[in-house]
């Protein structure tokens, strides 16, 4: 059995090969084409190579502004995506892109009122349906819901579902006090760019 030692300078060997990417397994390996694109935004169609559609709506999955997509599609073997594709649905994503300077001025009416339903017209065009299951995953979550709210008798959505979506904020536990009154200035965090960068959350 290795020492204590041994075992420390693996860990660290292979927390280095992980960093260089050495030794990441492959992710979000399913395949897809990008079928709209907006400022950052894209649109995936993820491509069926077993078995043919055989749900009329497809599904649009709105994700989150922060989190990478490709949790929903770690491996062939944990993957959300290909859970759906299985299941006969034709499955779309909408992708944000990574953020910076151009995004801190965008507000919530950008993407609820603009970006999503733009996306939305573009699934049913690519798809050839004529309504759609939406999905919200995380905050993406919460756009979906403002969006059913404002526009639910305009939009060709058969059903809302969210996943991970915070919606009590009051039962979030650390992340949503520290900006209780008195405890966190916003504008210690927000930087230059309007954003909260990576190393302020941290």
């Amino acid at each position: 059995m290795p020492s204590l030692i041994e075992r420390q300078v693996l860990r660290a060997r292979n927390g280095l090969a992980y960093i260089a990417g050495t030794n990441r397994p492959a992710i979000a390996q399913t395949p897809k084409d990008t079928v709209w694109r907006r400022d950052k935004a894209e649109l995936w169609r993820y491509r069926r190579e077993d078995a043919p559609v055989s749900v009329k709506q497809p599904i649009l999955i709105c994700h989150s502004l922060v989190s990478k997509s490709y949790v929903l599609d770690l491996q062939p073997n944990n993957s959300m995506i290909r859970y759906l594709l299985g299941e006969g649905f034709d499955v779309f994503l909408l992708d944000w892109g990574v953020a910076d300077a151009v995004e801190a001025q965008n507000t919530l009416e950008d993407y609820v009122d603009d970006y999503i339903p733009e996306a939305i017209e573009a699934t049913l065009m690519e798809s050839g349906a004529d309504e759609l299951n939406l999905i919200g995953y995380c905050f993406g979550g919460v756009l979906t819901l403002l969006l059913m709210a404002g526009h639910q008798d305009e939009l060709p959505i058969r059903n809302l579902v969210t996943l991970a979506t915070p919606a009590d904020y009051s039962k979030m536990g650390f992340m949503s006090q520290m900006f209780a009154s008195g405890r966190l200035d916003p504008d210690y965090v927000i930087d230059e760019t309007g954003l909260v960068s990576s190393s302020r959350i941290d």
